[in-house]
């Protein structure tokens, strides 16, 4: 039991090892989401997928579907498959040599260093199944990034040489920045958790869902400070801020593997999002196992006797080598 799970756990680490773009003549998908297709509740695995999938090849094999990652923290935010949860722009190889295309497709960098232009995987679609496109990159830096009313200062990510880069729409699925001085990090940049992740940051985050966000900023909703009065909210900032992912808002859509579904004090369920974008070499739909679920704790010590008793498939973070 322990072996198969050490396959499930290994097969299901969607964003490590061998990205491709190899598509795969016939798709297949998880057999929890087969049975809501044939009820109506979702489009056809074809239909959820992009045009061009990213294909994922597994550390050692094929997985099989299904099971629940158990994970232990200590943290009401943070746990050990934040990581696992992110999705930037590239990829790091596993020697963190190279830059692996991820929601990027492909990229131009000029020679100089001063414009790159980023074309996004066509028909990525986020866990509700609204599209994903240049908007959803416009938002996050133009509304939120380089707004002032959210962030005062912007990151200093976005203004290498003392100014703030220009941004600009080519077409729905190409976008160009560009930098008062030759910015090669910022490939770099783009590989890291904070400025994609599925843990937005404000005013750190590449991406940010515009069609269920927009309703919560003033510049699409000018009733907005209405609203924020009525949820309990000093002005349409402080609400825009708990709407800004899944630890203050579990309804925020995501483009990672898991979705979230449950969040307590003690507690936090994620599931697999049927709209995710990539698949193994078999044209199986990723990610492998069905569910993730974090246990809340009081203290490491706690986490320390969870796992020696079995109660933790996956663990890392909170574990020390003086402990082993």
């Amino acid at each position: 039991m322990r072996r198969q799970l050490v396959v499930i756990i290994l097969s299901g680490l969607i964003c490590l090892l061998g990205a491709t773009s190899i598509l795969a003549a016939k798709y297949n998908e998880a057999p929890m989401l087969r049975v809501k297709v044939a009820a109506g509740e979702l489009p056809p695995v074809e239909k959820r997928l992009p045009e061009d999938p990213l294909v994922v090849k597994p550390v050692e094999e094929i997985g099989q579907y299904g099971g629940t990652l158990r994970v232990i923290t200590t943290s009401p935010r943070w746990d050990d498959i934040t990581h696992l949860r992110a999705e930037p722009i590239f990829l790091l190889s596993m020697d963190a040599k190279t830059t692996q295309l991820n929601i990027a497709k492909s990229y131009e960098f000029s020679k100089d260093g001063k414009i790159l232009t980023l074309h996004l995987r066509k028909g990525i679609k986020w866990s509700d199944g609204a599209p994903f496109t240049v908007e959803d990159v416009l938002f996050a830096l133009q509304d939120v990034a380089l707004n002032k009313d959210l962030v005062p200062t912007a990151w200093g990510q976005w203004r290498p040489g003392g100014e703030l880069m220009k941004v600009k729409k080519l077409d729905d699925y190409t976008v160009r920045l560009s930098f008062a001085v030759s910015y090669p990090i910022i490939l770099d940049l783009l590989s890291s958790e904070c400025p994609g992740s599925q843990v937005p940051w404000l005013g750190g985050s590449f991406y940010l869902p515009k069609h269920y966000l927009k309703k919560f900023h003033i510049k699409y909703n000018p009733e907005v400070n209405e609203l924020a009065k009525k949820e309990g909210y000093e002005s349409w900032q402080s609400l825009f801020k708990s709407k800004l992912g899944f630890y203050t808002d579990p309804d925020c859509p995501c483009l990672s593997a898991w979705k979230p579904i449950k969040k307590t004090t003690t507690e936090r369920i994620y599931e697999r999002n049927p709209y995710y974008w990539k698949v193994d070499p078999e044209g199986n739909q990723l990610p492998y196992i069905d569910k993730l679920s974090v246990a809340v704790v009081q203290s490491l010590e706690v986490v320390n006797l969870k796992t020696i008793s079995g109660e933790a498939d996956f663990a890392g973070f909170f574990l020390t080598l003086d402990n082993y």
